[in-house]
């Protein structure tokens, strides 16, 4: 257990006494005196007031152990007090106390300085992703995966070629002419050399335009669903939106995922 002592004690105890063997002055603030077990006159010694028991013991001497320490207010201040107290003491300056300068490392106040700004990141991490799975822009409570960071990204209908659910032209009533339209469509895609010797090109695409409600998005299944291929859509109101900028990124989305 080390003991906090004053410079006054420190001289008048320990100094006096000839009991310090040397000292260790840490990161220029503290100053760890290390003790001997025997005083450096010959003789017996005891000191009551700070319960150290010394007897001289022919032969060699144990090591020193650091039992005692006293905060410095500077290096040089404390050389001037230490190097006076010796000379008022009468001692040999080829006998002064050797003082020792070490830097060491205090991992306790090393992390404690970068807790805050570790603290401050992960809770701007955990906000982070609350507001990208929790507060959305432009939707309902169904569509958590579109929070403010996600603002950009197209909400997605997928329908996997392999889905049950499937739409076929058997399935659409009405619509013949649209129909037969597009399922020339179809069979441009089954069949491409058959075109190809015509003379045709595969269409870049095509535009249903019609009232809500005609068969539209139906006729867009079956036409996935008969091509034997993956059919994607999304509703035209996710491309309005309050902020300038969100609905081109989300056609941009659209096709890129596409």
């Amino acid at each position: 257990i080390y003991k906090a002592i004053s410079f006054q004690e420190f001289k008048n105890k320990l100094l006096e006494p000839g009991l310090v063997d040397r000292i260790v002055v840490s990161n220029k603030s503290v100053a760890k005196v290390y003790v001997r077990t025997t005083p450096q006159t010959n003789g017996q010694s005891q000191n009551t007031d700070t319960q150290i028991t010394t007897v001289d013991v022919p032969g060699r001497q144990a090591p020193s152990k650091y039992k005692y320490f006293f905060n410095i207010g500077s290096v040089e201040s404390f050389e001037e007090k230490l190097e006076e107290a010796q000379e008022n003491l009468g001692i040999d300056s080829h006998d002064y106390v050797p003082v020792t300068y070490v830097a060491e490392v205090n991992w306790f106040q090393e992390v404690m300085r970068f807790a805050p700004t570790a603290f401050l990141v992960g809770l701007l991490y955990f906000m982070g992703k609350r507001m990208q799975s929790g507060f959305n822009i432009g939707g309902g409570p169904g569509k958590g995966s579109r929070g403010i960071f996600n603002i950009g990204k197209a909400t997605v209908t997928k329908m996997d070629k392999n889905s049950k659910n499937k739409v076929f032209f058997k399935d659409v009533a009405g619509c013949d002419e649209a129909k037969q339209e597009i399922m020339e469509f179809v069979h441009f895609l089954k069949n491409p050399k058959k075109y190809e010797e015509l003379g045709a090109k595969i269409p870049k695409g095509a535009l249903l335009v019609g009232p809500p409600g005609t068969g539209k998005t139906l006729l867009a299944k079956a036409t996935a669903g008969e091509s034997g291929v993956p059919f994607m859509s999304i509703s035209g109101s996710d491309f309005m939106e309050m902020f300038v900028g969100v609905g081109p990124s989300r056609v941009r989305n659209l096709f890129q995922e596409t």
